[in-house]
């Protein structure tokens, strides 16, 4: 079995791509909780959060240069637990109301830069390793949202967040709240263990950035002004699929479900669901199933484009019957989480295809990952206007 065929490589790709997102999956599924806790704070949490992402590479241009590899995938991993612990330990026990509004918002900012950092330095080694590691780094990060809706959905089930008459039920989502705590901490603990045994096998990782510079100027790449010109239409389609993905995900599901709430209505959960189930179908989508053209994943980005209009005219418009039917929304979150996820996994591979060696692959999937979260903080930019 060849080395980027392992287990160990496999999991390892896995794992850490379920642990970047972790935190910003946590907060959009529990947004209920947060807007409880602080009136008002989700929609600023998930913008700082993203906004976060893209500073994350102006802090990792700064002050990323002269650490290793090593140390830095150790140190923002425990980074991104503890600001996991302090966001939703402060929204348990802090002060609420328009301070605690704005310390969750500084949390996520910060949650942002060191999450964001950890995905991009990730997903730039899995590229040079091979395409399979692409898709088992994707594949993570649309997982941990199954996962963690997964869990809100048997919390809910045995622990309501509301009662029979839609009342919330505070101690209930405490309690949740705490149980979630618990199961993030040992997931980070599995991870540590993980990449402890994956460190041995891993090409270059131990190589301090200095080295790579010397490589690309003995084999001529020169850099971002090399890789920008060969990648951007594949950058722009990234940015707008996650500016759209996150202005439905991050703001229209939720602001759809109270518009339309009724005490028979399904739990919000179900929406989060459905979208990561379908993220994650199409995050596993074969290599040799991804299309070789970019004019194709071009085409679909323009049709998911269409998912916003939707949701922008039957809640403006306050749409009845069959067009705002549980049902029918569910279906077409579903579908948003397929296209996703299978044009996040085809720009990275086409992109990647355009490069011949490694560190080139390495440095177009960091520049990727930069339009990925631009998109997302437009993307939150947009909800916060809407």
């Amino acid at each position: 079995m060849t080395q980027e065929n392992s287990w160990i490589n496999k999991g390892f790709f896995l794992l850490t791509g379920i642990i970047s997102l972790l935190l910003f999956n946590a907060i959009l599924n529990f947004s209920e909780f947060f807007d409880l806790s602080s009136p008002g704070s989700i929609f600023y949490m998930t913008s700082a959060n993203c906004i976060g992402g893209v500073v994350s590479f102006i802090v990792s241009s700064a002050i990323g240069k002269n650490f290793s590899k090593v140390l830095k995938i150790y140190t923002l991993g425990w980074m991104s637990l503890a600001i996991l612990v302090a966001t939703f330990g402060f929204a348990l026990a802090g002060p609420k109301g328009e301070f605690g509004k704005w310390v969750l918002t500084i949390l996520s900012l910060v949650g942002g830069i060191a999450t964001s950092w950890f995905q991009s330095l990730v997903i730039s080694i899995a590229a040079e390793v091979s395409s399979s590691s692409i898709r088992n780094f994707n594949l993570g990060s649309g997982l941990i949202g199954v996962i963690i809706t997964f869990i809100c959905f048997v919390l809910n089930s045995v622990l309501p967040t509301r009662d029979a008459f839609g009342l919330v039920d505070l101690a209930n989502i405490k309690t949740q709240i705490v149980i979630f705590i618990f199961i993030s901490i040992g997931c980070f603990i599995i991870f540590f263990v993980l990449l402890t045994a994956w460190l041995p096998r891993a090409p270059h990782f131990h190589d301090m950035p200095e080295d790579a510079i010397v490589e690309t100027k003995q084999t001529g790449f020169t850099g971002f002004w090399y890789i920008f010109p060969k990648s951007v239409d594949i950058n722009l389609g990234i940015l707008i699929n996650f500016l759209t993905t996150l202005n439905i995900v991050g703001f229209w599901v939720y602001t759809s479900y109270k518009t339309f709430y009724t005490p028979n209505s399904l739990s919000l959960p179900f929406y989060f669901l459905a979208y990561n189930i379908g993220d994650t179908l199409s995050k596993g989508t074969p290599v040799k199933l991804l299309p070789s053209s970019s004019t194709f994943a071009h085409a679909l980005n323009i049709i998911k484009i269409l998912a916003n209009v939707y949701f922008f005219y039957t809640v403006i418009v306050h749409t009845q019957g069959a067009l705002v039917a549980p049902a029918f929304r569910l279906f077409l979150i579903l579908i948003i989480g397929l296209l996703n996820g299978y044009l996040t996994n085809a720009y990275m591979v086409l992109n990647g295809a355009r490069f011949a060696k490694p560190r080139q692959r390495g440095a177009a999937a960091y520049n990727n990952v930069f339009f990925l979260l631009t998109g997302l903080a437009l993307g939150s930019f947009l909800s916060l206007l809407l």
